[in-house]
């Protein structure tokens, strides 16, 4: 395990008299990460508010009474000294968790007060309160969102097949709580230290309906639980009260919804056990021997339990496997049934498989939260699915989730002094204990976040460590990439892991598998695939150029498929192909320069192509960003035999794009036949020149160039064409946002790790690079620009805009159009930035 870079606060932490609170700290599925801790952060800085303003909103917001409130904080991985506010609490927050979307927040606080929370507008620094209810005074040991019932597994033992349906399966899952119909419900689950169950369903307005039932018919006081959940829609829970001689119980809870929509639990006993180490001298006779932690291996594996039981000088962990066993009835018991054909009676108990000693006690502990499978663990010797294990010591171990091996260890203290040393912190002071409180593993195992004694995080990166056993196997790399490719995850924290060498090969690899799927799969995954490569590309040596074509594809291809969705034939059953289709069998095949000749050809005159002035009109910018894309990318054709690098050198080589290109004019030359204002304005110095026929002339010399697999920019007489249209047209600038020395960019090129503080960005890590052609009689313009709509937007824009946190790109936070057309594209990028980023509300003076 390596030290990729560690976030400490900005101020010294607050002094807190009496019982101090467990920080907390948790991953998401889209990499963002959430945590708790007992200190103000600086939200001037993060807000852009005045500091004298808002200490005076606090001081009218909060009671008097209260000492110190408990703040939850969210930050996304590529910029970890960006913090922002969810809420602040005034009690001490117990348990924290995402949902499987990485949009809402399930936040518990000691006294039993729920809330959800989510990102309003998907903008990672502006939350409202969801939901809320209270269960009075209980304790929650744990808690879960209820599962979807959507679970896709990596099969290890098909990890050499290059087809996704091969080696990522879809497994049959269900929901835990069903509406009618099998339609998962929205909703959490907990266990309360009095025994009992609590279920969450969301209701009306800010409402929500809690349903409680006990686990057993007599309650009892317990000090740990865990959950995990069965393929069937079950819910397995084990509890103990933390006594080493007492029972491990566990129940089988199962929740439903009847036809009145009310929401019932019901708990049964489940098969329960007695820890191993009850029975050991060292832990029998010591008056400080207790079970510290109790967990599955997954919350998707409800048949191997972990239980820690340690004394003040040592522990051990013991690993329990649930499997059925034949059980000898008494003949008494046995009826008249025939003895050869009868099935012999099972039971199901708990089976001791292993377990692994410490000299300290446990601190904390993260469990795999990657779905994989593997029939032989011996066959592969490095596992995605690993246990960390933190003591009080500072040791951090990680263990084979198969074997319970132990494969690497280190001491946080060594990891601390690799940083840089923070300033503001004297030499002299020395942090006693420094142990982890909290550590959580990403959604693939590749990294693990850390949260110390002292609430300073450190991201651990494990694998492709320094140490041989860790290096991962670049075909390891590639199918984790193709795993967050298909389930729609971020792929920061497999990219945090990449070598920079191999950067190159693994997205050769990558390219051949994506390559050999289905045309459908293909299809479906073009756009992560492209927006993959751009983030891969970005941070190798010299990819910038290539990250940049990544990115104006996605673009490209996005138009191409919002375009041909609005081409519906007039008559549904009339044809066999759609206008689409007929439009890519046409423009693949017909090599025909003259745009007329191929739009008539297509017989528009059957009405599929028509489509409303109104919708034309509002997708206007987008046809004029293809149109000026075109031409400067045909402009700048005679500058790929000097610079290689330059900006659309791989799209001249890439008879799709190309092709796509066509279609495109092709469909814009038919919609100006009903409405010539949605038409793309050139700058022409003469007034009879038919812009969109040069165009499609010229981008159909090229795919016939590249289709044939030649280099179109050494062709003499394609080249002498494009160089003539800077005298006839005036080229557009097309410009992409692609951060060129990104922080983490820049820590993984040098392969050294980087210390961070809270509201205080690193040098060069407010303004993104553009990434852009330039060719000898282009205009550029200082206005901001709109990467989602493609228009400009101002230099100081009077809308509310949001900012990518990846990329740095800039967009509108409301859209302008009313049309069905333009609502279907915006709602495609209100999630994430076309990079796949968070976006942000930005301020006037940050967008400026």
């Amino acid at each position: 395990m390596e030290l990729i870079y560690s976030v400490s606060g900005s101020s010294t932490r607050k002094p807190i008299y009496g019982h101090m609170p467990r920080s907390i700290c948790t991953f998401s599925c889209r990499n963002a990460v959430a945590f708790t801790c007992t200190q103000a952060l600086d939200e001037a800085a993060e807000l852009g508010k005045d500091k004298d303003d808002l200490l005076m909103q606090e001081k009218q917001d909060r009671p008097m009474s209260f000492e110190h409130q408990y703040h939850v904080y969210v930050y996304d991985v590529e910029k970890p000294w960006e913090v922002f506010e969810v809420t602040r609490l005034d009690e001490a927050v117990q348990q924290l968790h995402w949902d499987s979307s990485g949009s809402r927040l399930l936040v518990i606080d000691r006294l039993g007060n729920t809330a959800i929370w989510k990102m309003k507008d998907y903008l990672m620094n502006s939350w409202e309160l969801c939901h809320q209810s209270s269960v009075e005074g209980e304790e929650f040991l744990c808690a879960a969102w209820l599962h979807t019932g959507i679970m896709v597994r990596y099969d290890l033992d098909k990890r050499e097949s290059y087809l996704y349906d091969g080696k990522f399966t879809r497994i049959s899952f269900s929901p835990s709580l069903c509406q009618f119909g099998g339609k998962a419900t929205d909703g959490w689950i907990g266990v309360t230290a009095t025994g009992l169950v609590c279920v969450g369903v969301p209701g009306s307005e800010q409402g929500m309906t809690v349903v409680r039932n006990g686990l057993s018919q007599v309650r009892s006081r317990y000090q740990l639980a865990a959950l995990a959940f069965s393929s069937n829609g079950n819910i397995i829970v084990a509890c103990s009260d933390g006594n080493i001689a007492s029972c491990i119980q566990c129940f089988t809870v199962t929740v439903t919804i009847d036809s009145n929509s009310t929401c019932s639990i019901q708990s049964n006993p489940h098969a329960s056990f007695f820890v191993h180490a009850h029975t050991d001298p060292q832990y029998k006779d010591s008056p400080f021997a207790r079970i510290s932690h109790l967990d599955f291996t997954s919350r998707e594996d409800s048949d191997t339990i972990l239980v820690w039981s340690e004394t003040d000088q040592l522990s051990c962990m013991e690993s329990w496997h649930l499997q059925e066993q034949a059980v000898g009835l008494h003949k008494f018991f046995q009826g008249n049934l025939n003895t050869d054909t009868r099935q012999p009676f099972k039971l199901l108990k708990w089976v001791l498989r292993s377990n692994l000693s410490h000299s300290s006690p446990v601190s904390s502990v993260a469990m795999p939260r990657y779905p994989s499978a593997l029939t032989k663990p011996e066959s592969n010797p490095l596992l995605p699915k690993c246990i960390l294990i933190a003591f009080r010591d500072g040791t951090v171990k990680m263990v084979n989730s198969y074997t319970f091996g132990i494969i690497a260890s280190f001491n946080l203290e060594t990891v601390r002094h690799s940083s840089y040393t923070v300033t503001g912190f004297p030499e002299k002071r020395r942090r006693a204990s420094l142990h982890a409180v909290c550590i959580e593993q990403s959604y693939t195992g590749s990294v693990a976040l850390l949260m110390d004694s002292q609430d300073q995080m450190y991201m651990l990166k494990l694998l492709n460590t320094r140490d041989p056993a860790m290096q991962a196997p670049l075909s390891h790399i590639t199918s984790l990439f193709e795993y967050v490719l298909l389930t729609g995850r971020d792929w920061w924290d497999v990219l945090a892991v990449v070598k920079p060498g191999s950067i190159d090969t693994v997205i050769q690899r990558l390219s051949d598998d994506y390559m050999k799927q289905p045309n459908h799969m293909q299809e479906l995954l073009k756009t992560r695939f492209l927006a993959l490569k751009a983030a891969l590309y970005k941070h190798s040596s010299g990819g910038q150029g290539k990250a940049g074509d990544c990115h104006t594809k996605l673009l490209l291809f996005s138009i191409s498929t919002a375009f041909k969705s609005i081409l519906r034939p007039k008559a549904l059953g009339s044809q066999d192909k759609s206008p689409a289709e007929r439009l890519a069998a046409s423009c693949s095949k017909v090599m025909e320069p003259d745009l007329d000749k191929v739009m008539m050809s297509l017989n528009v005159e059957n009405k599929d192509y028509v489509v409303e002035p109104a919708t034309l009109q509002s997708l206007q910018p987008l046809i004029q960003w293809v149109a000026d894309f075109s031409l400067s990318l045909l402009a700048s054709l005679a500058l790929y035999q000097t610079y290689p690098g330059h900006p659309g050198a791989t799209i001249i080589h890439d008879p799709v794009a190309i092709n796509t290109l066509r279609e495109l004019l092709v469909i814009f030359r038919v919609w100006g036949l009903i409405s010539s204002s949605c038409l793309p304005h050139f700058i022409a110095t003469a007034s009879n020149l038919d812009c969109l026929a040069l165009l499609f002339k010229l981008l159909t010399k090229l795919w016939g160039i590249c289709k044939d697999g030649g280099n179109a920019e050494y062709d003499e007489a394609l080249v002498d064409e494009c160089c003539s249209l800077p005298s006839q047209l005036m080229v557009p600038c097309v410009e992409q946002h692609v951060i060129m020395s990104s922080p983490m960019a820049l820590q993984l090129a040098l392969q050294h790790p980087q210390r961070f503080i809270i509201n205080h960005p690193p040098e060069g890590a407010h303004k993104p690079n553009l990434v852009s052609s330039w060719t000898e009689g282009q205009y550029h313009t200082n206005a901001l620009r709109d990467v989602v709509r493609q228009i400009f937007i101002g230099s100081s824009p009077a809308e509310d805009v949001r900012r990518c946190l990846r990329c740095g790109s800039l967009s509108l936070l409301r859209s302008t159009s009313k049309t069905a057309a333009m609502k279907a594209w915006d709602q495609r990028w209100s999630k994430m930035c076309l990079c796949g980023g968070h976006w942000k509300l930005d301020y006037a003076d940050d967008s400026s």
